[in-house]
């Protein structure tokens, strides 16, 4: 569970929270240092290659769907105004809602750093940062309990609005294993994610009853499938058609 305060409504339904796959890499150049004012005829830029490349990322927005986000910042790029520098290092993310376009949009920024590195003459690699997160799958039989059992809970659910830009390791569980993400609202606050003012409000009473409801709200749906012979039954099946060891498989940009 996720918890939001603020939010429109009580609460999401079970299918409010939508998260995108995100891939984080950096790109290293390495070109040839030399005296800038000296003999710059002797060296390589680095940082030039880096610099071309992100124009060519900034351009190729363009070119790309609308739901998809990616951002880019150089993380090292020198050393001294005079000196060339050879080596030069940028660090990249790329989100979206669509595994098909992610992966194509990643081709497409590799080739922006390609670019950078045929046009100085540096060499170029890249290499992953962090291990890359699918986006959520929700599970429809086990989202319609939820909505049901948090409702039963006194929370009016909003179902026509969803919170989404995010990315979370859930959503690689959620594409081999029946899973839902659903959301809790700490009523009568309002703070953004990620800020001190939300830590604030996680302390408070309301938060406590908010993750009680939560707690709750699972607990029934766990038993609603345990204790029905059909879905029980159903999700053994669905349970025994996964790949053998696909929950140990990292999920591949």
């Amino acid at each position: 569970m996720s918890a939001t305060p603020g939010m429109n409504g009580d609460s999401h339904g079970a299918r409010g929270m939508t998260s995108t796959a995100v891939d984080r890499f950096e790109v290293v150049y390495t070109g040839l240092t030399a005296h800038a004012a000296g003999m710059p005829e002797m060296g390589i830029n680095a940082s030039n290659a880096a610099i071309l490349a992100l124009n060519a990322f900034a351009m190729l927005r363009q070119e790309l769907p609308k739901e998809v986000n990616l951002n880019a910042f150089i993380s090292h790029g020198g050393e001294a105004t005079n000196i060339i520098p050879d080596r030069t290092v940028v660090q990249v993310e790329l989100r979206a809602y669509d595994l098909d376009i992610w992966r194509m949009m990643k081709k497409k920024v590799l080739r922006c750093f390609e670019a950078g590195a045929v046009a100085t003459g540096c060499t170029w690699e890249w290499r992953p940062t962090e291990h890359p997160y699918a986006p959520l799958r929700h599970d429809d039989i086990l989202a319609d309990l939820w909505d049901v059992n948090f409702a039963a809970r006194g929370r009016v659910l909003d179902t026509g609005s969803h919170l989404g830009g995010g990315s979370t390791d859930m959503g690689n569980v959620s594409q081999v294993l029946p899973a839902i993400h659903p959301l809790v609202t700490f009523r009568g606050a309002s703070a953004p994610a990620h800020n001190p003012a939300f830590t604030e409000i996680a302390r408070s009473l309301e938060a406590d009853i908010g993750v009680i409801d939560g707690a709750v709200a699972m607990a029934a749906t766990v038993l609603d499938v345990a204790l029905d012979p059909e879905r029980r039954a159903e999700f053994k099946r669905r349970t025994s058609q996964r790949p053998s060891g696909a929950t140990q498989v990292p999920f591949e940009a």
